[in-house]
């Protein structure tokens, strides 16, 4: 049976859920709290000032802020876990919100932890391009790879404060503010290269694999293979960018995030994650992605006109007025629209009108009219 009519971001997630089932992978269910310090240990990965606290009975729980790190908690692997542990999960996450508030974010998202092969690249691209397209027809990604990153990185030899300022010039490709912090500190040319090579890096995915491979003093040759692989599986538009950095204590290997028309932010972010599973005494690999369904406007997207909503206005109260419109409409609703039928037409309102008196014939034969009573009289009559 075909499911019509409901809310647009219901039925993106339905079908994102059909989706990935027929993936094989099976839905994930977690609670709705964490121990407040189990968010304090792993304050890195997310920020504790989004968390909210909430005391029950002298313990003291947090609203769920993050899925993957309650997965990556809770999952069960067992050690050279020959195969792999293919999840989606549907669960809201809940932060606090500017100004006072909590805001209530519905995501929906796959996780694949275990061994994560070249087969497991091609089908998390695949998946990602499935995803943005039930957004929007219009989407790109992009990707960087924190082993690399961490390579260039390290070759600075930096104090924590000055990581972070690197670290912010290549969030913000900002190559003037990197010189003068290099030159600053006295390094030379073989020592940032790398690392300026990173922030200048083109997007084209061709032309960044080049750039990348003719870094020298730098053994990335098994990061820019992983690179490369996810470029030469990907579906739809994906270009290299550098920018996107996560936290290094979690993140090891490709990071992206994915973007559709008309949505000035990323609506989809993901990556390979080894080092929090290992964080949590699990010795296996994993990689994922989260679409942050509720922080999509679906009004943006305008409906099929097939699915438009029509109005059919009755007059007034009388019997003629209701069973004229109340006909019309069921028999639009037959041919498979969308029909409000309503007293008054609301200002705003963008869609067809119809004019059960003018549009439709009287029809005698019409289903359910032996049950209303005439145009005439009342049910008495």
């Amino acid at each position: 049976m075909e499911i019509k009519y409901i809310g647009r971001e219901d039925a993106v997630k339905m079908e994102l859920k059909s989706l990935y089932m027929m993936y094989g992978y099976d839905e994930y269910r977690l609670s709705g709290f964490e121990e407040y310090s189990f968010y304090a240990e792993n304050e890195s990965f997310l920020n504790t000032k989004d968390v909210i606290a909430v005391n029950a009975g002298g313990k003291l729980l947090a609203l769920r802020s993050d899925v993957t790190l309650s997965i990556a908690k809770n999952i069960d692997i067992p050690d050279k876990f020959p195969g792999a542990r293919k999840l989606f999960y549907d669960e809201k996450v809940f932060r606090k919100a500017p100004g006072g508030g909590i805001n209530e974010i519905s995501q929906i998202g796959i996780e694949i932890m275990g061994t994560v092969d070249r087969m497991a690249t091609v089908e998390v691209c695949q998946l990602i391009d499935a995803t943005l397209s039930r957004v929007s027809p219009e989407s790109i990604v992009d990707i960087s790879h924190m082993g690399i990153i961490v390579k260039a990185l390290k070759m600075l030899c930096l104090d924590p404060k000055d990581e972070h300022l690197a670290l912010e010039c290549l969030k913000g490709k900002n190559t003037h503010d990197f010189m003068r912090l290099m030159q600053t500190l006295g390094r030379s040319e073989r020592e940032y290269g790398p690392f300026l090579t990173l922030i200048s890096l083109p997007s084209s995915g061709d032309e960044a694999v080049e750039k990348l491979k003719e870094i020298k003093g730098l053994d990335i040759s098994a990061e820019v293979a992983e690179l490369e692989d996810f470029l030469l599986y990907a579906v739809g538009d994906m270009q290299v960018d550098f920018s996107i950095v996560g936290d290094y204590n979690y993140y090891n290997g490709i990071i992206f995030k994915g973007y559709v028309q008309g949505i000035p932010k990323a609506v989809l972010s993901g990556g390979r994650y080894d080092k929090l599973l290992e964080k949590f005494g699990k010795k296996a690999q994993a990689i994922g992605f989260a679409l942050y369904v509720g922080e999509i406007d679906f009004h943006k997207y305008a409906a099929k006109d097939e699915d438009r909503l029509a109005a059919c206005p009755y007059p007034d109260d009388s019997y003629e007025s209701v069973n004229t419109a109340m006909s019309a409409a069921t028999r639009s609703r037959m041919d498979g629209r969308r029909v409000l039928v309503t007293h008054v037409i609301l200002a705003g309102f963008d869609g067809d009108i119809i004019d059960p008196f003018i549009d439709f014939e009287p029809d005698d034969d019409f289903v359910g009219a032996d049950a209303w009573p005439e145009a005439e009289g009342g049910p008495d009559d």
